[in-house]
C-alpha cells in the first residue's frame, strides 16, 4: 500500500509552518538559560541531504546562518572534495536551535 504523495507546495508550506514555530518558541528563555531566543534556521524543502550538529555557535548567532564558524568552513571543505558545491549545500540544521550561551564556569558552551 502505497501513501499519498504530498505536493512540493504543501512540503513547502509545512517546513515554513515549522520554521515560524522554531523561530517562536521561548523554552529556553522561559526556563532562564537565555536572556533572548535567536533560533537559527534554514534550508529547503528541496534539500534531499540533512547535515545535523549539535548547536549553533557564536558566529551563527551573529550571522543567522547554520554552520557559518569554523566547523562550517571545515564541512564546506570536505563537502567541496566530495564534489558539493556551494550552491548546492544540504539543509544544515543542529538539535538545539540556539546558540545555548557560554558555560557558567566560562569554560565552553553550556
Amino acid at each position: 500500500m502505497h501513501s499519498p504523495r504530498i505536493s512540493v507546495i504543501d512540503r513547502t508550506r509545512a517546513l515554513a509552518r515549522l520554521h515560524g514555530r522554531i523561530r517562536a518558541c521561548t523554552k529556553c528563555v522561559d526556563a532562564g538559560y537565555l536572556d533572548r531566543a535567536q533560533p537559527i534556521v534554514a534550508g529547503s524543502i528541496r534539500d534531499r541531504i540533512a547535515i545535523i550538529g549539535q548547536a549553533p555557535g557564536e558566529v551563527e548567532l551573529t550571522t543567522g546562518k547554520p554552520f557559518s564558524g569554523r566547523a562550517g568552513a571545515e564541512l564546506r571543505r570536505w563537502l567541496v572534495e566530495a564534489g558539493i558545491d556551494e550552491d548546492h549545500l544540504p539543509y544544515r540544521t543542529s538539535v538545539t536551535k540556539c546558540f545555548p550561551g557560554k558555560s557558567p564556569s566560562g569554560s565552553g558552551d553550556r
